[in-house]
């Protein structure tokens, strides 16, 4: 089948190889070769001669009837050697073009499996941070509530918001791979789950004001030591960061604003870990109660400004 784009081509009369083949196909053996060629090809050739519009070559799928529709390839021309080998190449041009349709395809069906493997991924990983955020949302406020630590409380009760985050953007996920995505409902229910949560985390910085300002002014008790406290917090200082990493890497990949806006409180998390362990081990190492207060005063600004955002609704979500 090469040999046909020698066909099309203008030879110079010097190169004599060239010439020959050519002159070769417009002969009738090289009719019957190019429909031998054609036919291992999947084509069979017919071939008709009209008085007034010369010869009419067509080449039809083999095994297919012979019919207008049918034709794969046809070519008008005043020789029967032409005829046939312009029918010949719009065949194979058809052919080839319905190749990489077929390959499109698979292409995108072959994204559409990836996208599926990587929305699992992200459900995987919010489901873990949920899982791991009520664990330590319930550790940290008994520990808090026993060794009267307003920073394990405030760090306690931060993990329960953070915890809605995840499970609703785990079921935009988990929607979307099933095929029941509602864009409309998932925006509802997610500019809802944010609205609490920021009156929530709102209420969490009043909360930490008033009570650590009142035991940095001698009122209160002082926190205590807390094993617990400081083995949960070191704990959440090593899961939160490998966490946020893999659902950033994934919601790069996916394009998610929404999984990449829950990976920044993920990371949030990670800082009031350090912030907090901190306040512990300096109360347990050197007795300095009021490095547990002052660790939680570190908490409210970024409480008041994702209780703000949340609020608003100005977490990205694109």
């Amino acid at each position: 089948m090469a040999a046909l784009g020698f066909a099309g081509c203008s030879m110079p009369s010097y190169d004599r190889a060239l010439w020959a083949l050519r002159t070769w196909l417009d002969s009738w053996p090289g009719i019957g070769h190019v429909a031998v060629g054609m036919h291992r090809q999947g084509f069979d050739l017919q071939l008709t001669q009209y008085d007034e519009r010369g010869w009419r070559a067509t080449f039809y799928t083999t095994g297919m009837e012979h019919s207008p529709t049918s034709a794969t390839g046809t070519g008008w021309e005043r020789t029967p050697w032409h005829a046939t080998q312009h029918a010949a190449w719009e065949a194979l041009k058809k052919s080839l073009t319905t190749t990489d349709d077929a390959a499109n395809v698979l292409m995108d069906s072959g994204a559409g499996i990836e996208r599926a493997r990587l929305l699992h991924r992200g459900e995987l990983l919010e489901a873990a941070t949920v899982a791991w955020n009520v664990v330590e949302g319930i550790v940290a406020v008994v520990a808090g509530v026993l060794a009267s630590s307003v920073a394990l409380v405030g760090f306690g009760v931060d993990s329960f918001v953070e915890t809605a985050s995840g499970a609703v953007v785990g079921w935009r996920l988990h929607a979307e791979r099933s095929g029941r995505a509602d864009e409309e409902r998932a925006e509802v229910l997610e500019r809802r789950a944010g609205r609490i949560a920021g009156v929530l985390l709102l209420g969490l910085a009043v909360y930490i004001i008033i009570d650590a300002g009142r035991r940095l002014l001698g009122y209160g008790a002082e926190a205590r030591e807390s094993v617990l406290g400081i083995a949960v917090t070191a704990i959440s200082l090593v899961v939160m960061p490998l966490l946020g990493r893999a659902k950033l890497r994934t919601a790069a990949v996916l394009g998610s604003g929404a999984l990449r806006a829950d990976t920044y409180e993920t990371i949030t998390c990670a800082w009031l870990s350090l912030t907090t362990l901190a306040g512990l081990v300096l109360n347990a190492a050197l007795g300095w109660w009021w490095a547990d207060p002052l660790a939680a005063l570190a908490i409210v600004p970024l409480a008041v400004r994702e209780g703000l955002e949340g609020w608003r609704g100005e977490h990205d979500d694109g």
